[in-house]
């Protein structure tokens, strides 16, 4: 591993089943061109959509993303 900064990201979200995959791509066309390493916290604030769905898929496809599920 080099030695490149670690950058937390943490992200709220509630039912965005609609939209996190295409925030997510956005999110990562930004900081795959900067020169640190990142982390990805999703936070679920309970949501009823099928964004915890969603977010499975994301951290499936992306190493950096973590998934925190609130009740």
């Amino acid at each position: 591993m080099s030695d490149a900064l670690t950058v937390a990201l943490v992200i709220p979200v509630f039912n965005e089943a609609g939209v996190i995959e295409t925030t997510h791509a956005q999110i990562a066309a930004v900081i795959d061109a900067l020169p640190y390493h990142f982390r990805i916290y999703y936070v679920d604030d309970g949501s009823t959509d099928g964004t915890d769905a969603s977010l499975e898929r994301l951290a499936a496809q992306d190493e950096r993303v973590r998934i925190l599920s609130l009740s």
